[in-house]
């Protein structure tokens, strides 16, 4: 049409009786088209980062599953090859003064096939689970029994998650599709994932990879749930141990306590829900969330930063929070992913991913 449009204002100018004026007209289109097709094909949707901050959600510089082959076809059920394992993924850092400036562009694209709605105004959307301490912090458990709701690497067919929450009451089935504009380490999927399914690509020049997400959705409040028991009923001892286990430093232990005498009545004390909505409440008052934090040289980053200034950003809130929730009894882990609030979707079908929008 630009062409043909062109091609019409040319044969006008061509017809002008003034010479003159007719070449001034026909310079003046040759520079339109000069600065449309110069500056055109200059102004492309900026290249997501290969690593950037991410949480380790993304590989590093030549790490990623790289661009796919030109007609590659994507797995369908029953067909592929098996998925490369993630890599560096094992840890979770923390870091201080952390630059995110760099990391603001989109890495991904959520299509939501149901409506729904997060009962906390926050989309949470999930991929890595650090559980197993190791004496000095959390990382990702060695125990392959261990966080199985978890996807380990990317499905080549429609893949059942293990450990995936049944739906009750307090659940709902809500179905997405994801397209990948970066390469990632591992899929995430809408908070609980039950099903990972390929899906085709439908532009390998634009997302790397696209896939179907079943996730279990949670639609409860804590008020709600104050009579659930925390942890799983079908855990042994040790499953037990290595959700609860956490630093000897009795000072977490005494600040759970003192936390939950202090926020909750008598009667809900007891409660996990009302002792989780406690203490996470306690920390949302009291901490500061700051990129500008100092607390990776120490021993215990985590207690640097809860009996010090309460300064710092996710990784040091989560860690916080589950040594809190570990010292009074409540298994817990922290888990990464994308944090996008609700006001992002603007009411529609589409949440895109911005690489800050990685959280623990």
């Amino acid at each position: 049409v630009g062409a043909v449009g062109t091609a019409v204002v040319v044969l006008l100018l061509l017809g002008e009786t003034h010479p003159g004026r007719a070449l001034l007209h026909l310079g003046a289109v040759a520079l339109l088209l000069f600065l449309f097709l110069g500056v055109g094909g200059a102004m492309k949707l900026p290249e997501p980062p290969p690593g950037g901050m991410g949480l380790g959600l993304r590989p590093e510089d030549g790490e990623g599953d790289g661009d796919p082959e030109e007609g590659e076809a994507q797995p369908q059920d029953g067909q592929g090859s098996e998925s490369q394992e993630p890599q560096n993924d094992d840890e979770l850092e923390f870091r201080d003064d952390l630059d995110t400036s760099s990391d603001r562009v989109p890495v991904a694209v959520v299509l939501f096939h149901d409506d729904y709605h997060a009962p906390t105004g926050v989309y949470y959307l999930r991929q890595g689970a650090f559980s197993q301490y190791n004496g000095q912090r959390l990382v990702t458990a060695v125990d392959a029994a261990s966080d199985d709701d978890v996807a380990r690497d990317f499905a080549v067919r429609r893949t059942d998650v293990a450990g995936a929450p049944d739906l009750n009451a307090f659940r709902a089935s809500v179905d997405t599709t994801v397209a990948l504009l970066a390469d990632h380490t591992r899929p995430f999927g809408l908070e609980s994932p039950v099903t990972f399914t390929p899906a085709r690509n439908p532009d390998p020049n634009r997302f790397r990879r696209v896939y179907r997400v079943t996730s279990a959705v949670l639609t409860a409040d804590f008020a709600s749930m104050v009579d659930r028991d925390a942890g799983n009923a079908d855990w042994s001892p040790e499953d037990w141990a290595h959700y609860t286990r956490a630093p000897d430093d009795p000072r977490y232990a005494d600040l759970a306590n003192r936390i939950v005498a202090d926020e909750l009545p008598e009667h809900l004390r007891e409660s996990p829900a009302a002792r989780i909505a406690a203490i996470t409440s306690w920390l949302g008052r009291r901490g500061t969330y700051s990129l500008q934090s100092r607390h990776a040289s120490a021993e215990d980053p985590t207690a640097d930063f809860l009996f010090g200034d309460i300064t710092g950003y996710c990784v040091h809130f989560a860690h916080a929070a589950t040594y809190l929730f570990r010292a009074s009894g409540l298994p817990a882990r922290v888990a990464t992913g994308d944090a996008i609030e609700e006001s992002n979707r603007a009411g529609g079908s589409a949440l895109l991913v911005a690489g800050d929008a990685s959280h623990a």
